[in-house]
């Protein structure tokens, strides 16, 4: 499976990815049967056995540690030293593991790079098995073994320290810094709570992210050496965010006007999108939808299918941290998206070398310059195709496998959502979005049906505004979600629409989209608040309220920013059809809302329409005839056309997007949800059964 997860290098030139299958060859570990003194024992046993028995074969040999450090690392059996042995026996011998952890610091800045790769690899084993022990309190126990409470503060600075020159220094070799950056990474995951984690609290002492940009402009680091340094920026940036305002990771991202780290950014985004989206369009454009898809990785990662197997499906978890570096960048930092949208959408860049799963680069064109001014930069396009996945395959199940992927889906699709709503706050993206002349040649995937497993793509081509893609996927998300209606991503998404067309009225641009579509789902979403779907009665007023306010705007200013007279006439026609949905939202709102509440004000317009246009149209037809839009569509026009209708003042005001503290709950749970799968990726890096 080709996996987001942590590089673990091994000393004999082997990948990560070959590790494993070393491991097998090894000593029988300690959860087996004990080793006999008639056994062949590997050197490297024998060590940590008398280590961990209380021994001292260090004493009176100078040379113990320098030999030591080059024996091949057995890491089945140095972890299981940990997990197996009794809490209260490792709190005891604790003055022995210290002199360990700190010989293994020590040598991170050895000159011998074997040395150095191998103590960086025994502190990563040492910590990881720390971190999956269960403790009665696992900072006590851990500051206890580790360095001792006295002298914490000095070991793990020194520890940072000495692992940030182990990556920045020229003589380190690649797997030294593979090596390096992974123990950053289970130091970082040791809690599923970050703001838990007591050692992060050293990481705002002593700054690591340049080392981390570092990572992402090297040339030599591997795809997966550079997510993992997203992976480490991303837990930084969000550590006690809404408790420190000092975090020096988020000043350093918020400032960061270096063109080539954001330029490496974004292209690590952009690869690993890339990655996932064509993973689905290999195995799910002819397969049964996301969520059986995502369900197949957790039911696979226990018994990892064999590497034979074509297009093996990937996890969420691929796209996360990518998910969070983007917003980060786009919330944070005024130079990205201009960088996005004048960099990396100007037509001299031809190319941008796309990274497949076999490590095989692909070529991926944009336009001539003689054919556009601009194009859509690909780390946008792959960003849409991903949205559009997620936004068409409501994964709400309950059915008790289907759990994990159910909430990473949920949580990973109202975090697409807010994305656009960050993307749409900043002018340079407005500017870019509705500039009608961008060249788009690319495609988003599109189910052909509600509750219909069969996937199809929509193509982009020649030249458009950005606009009507976005205005697309957030109709696409509230038609397919709607049967289970999760009312805090409807919220955010009628903020969205509504956004987009308060701006496109002022940028006078017209999209084409499927208008009969919103119409329907708008009045759908109505019909839902009036059947008490949602408890929340805040919660419900906000949306109904958004949807009236969007009808509002189609009936009053649809000629400023609908491509055809029809779609207006649609619109009229919807609401006609359903006059029931109606009269259920004015009962509703009778006895739900005060008489001043905006909502009755807005209903107003809806009301007079059905009175005067429908019984207009029922004149005309007869009662209960359900003529066609064809039909109709004269008398609809001649109808409105002397209807007295309110205007409204307030249809185009707009709340801005704010995190704080709109969203601190949402990305609380994103954050533990983030983390614990980071975990797992570094679980499965280490795991002695995965092949």
């Amino acid at each position: 499976m080709e996996q987001l997860h942590v590089s673990i290098p091994t000393n004999d030139g082997t990948s990560d990815l070959d590790l494993d299958e070393n491991l097998d060859n090894l000593v029988t570990p300690l959860s087996s049967a004990p080793i006999t003194t008639g056994t062949f024992k590997e050197k490297f046993v024998s060590v940590y056995e008398q280590l961990f028995s209380g021994k001292e074969p260090y004493k009176n040999k100078e040379t113990f540690w320098q030999e030591l450090f080059l024996l091949r690392v057995n890491s089945q059996f140095l972890e299981n030293c940990i997990l197996l042995t009794p809490e209260a026996e490792l709190i005891k011998m604790a003055k022995h593991l210290q002199v360990i952890f700190k010989h293994c610091s020590d040598f991170i800045l050895d000159q011998d790079n074997l040395r150095r790769t191998n103590a960086l690899q025994t502190l990563c084993i040492l910590f990881k098995g720390i971190f999956k022990k269960k403790w009665r309190n696992l900072s006590i126990s851990l500051m206890t073994i580790v360095s001792g409470f006295q002298n914490s503060d000095e070991f793990f600075i020194t520890l940072i320290q000495n692992t940030k020159q182990a990556i920045l220094q020229q003589e380190s070799n690649i797997r030294t810094k593979q090596m390096a950056l992974a123990l950053l990474v289970i130091l970082l995951t040791g809690t599923e709570n970050m703001n838990q984690n007591a050692i992060i609290d050293y990481f705002t002492l002593e700054d690591v992210s340049q080392c981390l940009f570092y990572i992402m402009e090297l040339k030599d680091a591997s795809l997966k050496m550079k997510k993992n340094s997203i992976i480490c920026m991303d837990i930084l940036c969000n550590y006690r965010k809404y408790e420190n305002v000092n975090n020096i990771y988020l000043k350093s991202l918020s400032s960061l006007k270096k063109p080539s780290t954001m330029m490496s950014m974004c292209e690590i985004i952009t690869k690993c999108m890339y990655l996932w989206n064509t993973s689905f369009e290999k195995s799910m454009l002819t397969s049964t939808g996301v969520l059986n898809w995502v369900v197949g990785w957790f039911t696979s990662s226990s018994n990892h299918p064999s590497s034979s197997s074509p297009h093996k499906p990937k996890n969420l978890n691929e796209i996360s941290p990518m998910l969070l570096a983007m917003y980060e960048l786009i919330h944070l930092n005024d130079e990205f998206v201009g960088t996005v949208t004048r960099s990396l959408a100007t037509p001299s860049l031809a190319k941008i070398i796309i990274v497949d799963s076999q490590q095989q680069s692909q070529t991926k064109q944009t336009p001539d310059a003689t054919t556009s001014t601009r194009a859509c930069p690909v780390i946008l396009q792959e960003f849409f195709k991903f949205a559009s996945i997620l936004f068409q395959d409501a994964c709400y199940g309950n059915a008790q496998q289907q759990q994990e992927a159910n909430v990473s889906a949920q949580y990973y699709s109202h975090f697409c959502i807010i994305i656009l709503l960050c993307l749409l706050e900043r002018k340079p993206f407005r500017v870019f979005m509705f500039d009608v002349n961008v060249h788009q040649d690319f495609f988003i995937f599109k189910r052909q049906q509600v509750n219909q497993q069969q996937w199809t793509t929509k193509e982009y081509k020649g030249t458009g505004s950005v606009a009507r893609i976005i205005m697309q996927l957030l109709i696409d998300f509230m038609v397919h979600h709607l049967m289970w209606f999760p009312v805090d991503l409807y919220k955010n998404a009628l903020t969205a629409v509504h956004s987009l067309l308060c701006f496109g009225k002022k940028y006078r641009i017209r999209f084409g989209v499927e208008w009969r579509e919103l119409w329907r789902v708008l009045i759908s979403i109505c019909e839902l608040i009036a059947k008490d779907h949602v408890r929340d009665k805040v919660k419900a007023c906000f949306v109904l309220e958004q949807c009236l306010i969007l009808l509002n705007l189609g009936v009053l200013s649809g000629e400023l920013f609908l491509p055809q007279r029809m779609d207006h006439d649609a619109l009229l026609y919807e609401v006609i059809c359903r006059a029931q949905s109606f009269i259920a939202v004015d009962d509703w709102v009778r006895r739900n809302l005060k008489k001043t509440n905006p909502v009755n004000l807005l209903m107003h317009n809806i009301n007079l329409i059905l009175k005067d246009v429908g019984g207009f149209v029922d004149a005309e037809f007869g009662l209960n005839s359900n003529p066609s839009l064809d039909r109709v569509q004269s008398a609809l026009r001649t109808c409105f056309a002397s209807s007295e209708l309110t205007k409204h003042t307030h249809l185009e005001q707009r709340a801005e997007y704010v995190e704080n503290p709109n969203e601190v709950t949402f990305f609380n749970h994103l954050n533990r949800l983030f983390v614990h799968e980071c975990r797992q990726i570094v679980d499965h890096s280490f795991s002695t059964n995965n092949k």
